[in-house]
């Protein structure tokens, strides 16, 4: 399964523009389950950064 740090690093990364502050972004990971919490500027990001955590290997909910 994808460390945290990893898959951190690829949802900020799917959501990344030039004004998006990356340190709003928290993930938290349990087992299976990824609980992403934080601010984002639009619904775009949001739904980017829910694509790469359901994408990621072994993640069964988000």
């Amino acid at each position: 399964m994808m460390a945290i740090r990893s898959l951190k690093k690829l949802m900020l990364l799917s959501i990344a523009t030039p004004l998006f502050d990356a340190t709003r972004i928290h993930v938290e990971l349990h087992g299976n389950k990824v609980l992403p919490s934080g601010k984002v500027r639009s619904w775009i990001e949001k739904k980017n950064a829910e694509k790469v955590a359901w994408s990621s290997p072994g993640i069964n909910r988000v």
